[in-house]
């Protein structure tokens, strides 16, 4: 069974995930779903999704960055006029 806390505690305390086995191919890369990219924690957890190799879909992101995490290597899908 997967500990979660400790997942977390690892990859956000280290920020070096951990290895995990996975059944992507080289040309996969995992997918990010992002509600709100335009307030709180949203632009930053983006951006460090992008950083670790996540591509991201994003509701609502603030100007500038969807290309901003294009220039991080991730590709990104905006969802425009995203309520909670």
């Amino acid at each position: 069974m997967i500990d979660f806390k400790q997942t977390i505690k690892h990859e956000f305390i280290s920020h070096n995930p951990p290895k995990r086995k996975t059944f992507m191919t080289a040309q996969q890369r995992p997918v990010a779903i992002i509600n709100d990219g335009s307030f709180y924690v949203g632009p930053p957890v983006a951006r460090m999704l992008a950083i670790r190799g996540y591509d991201i879909v994003i509701g609502d992101p603030q100007e500038g960055l969807k290309s901003e995490l294009e220039s991080l290597g991730a590709r990104v899908v905006s969802v425009p006029d995203v309520t909670n």
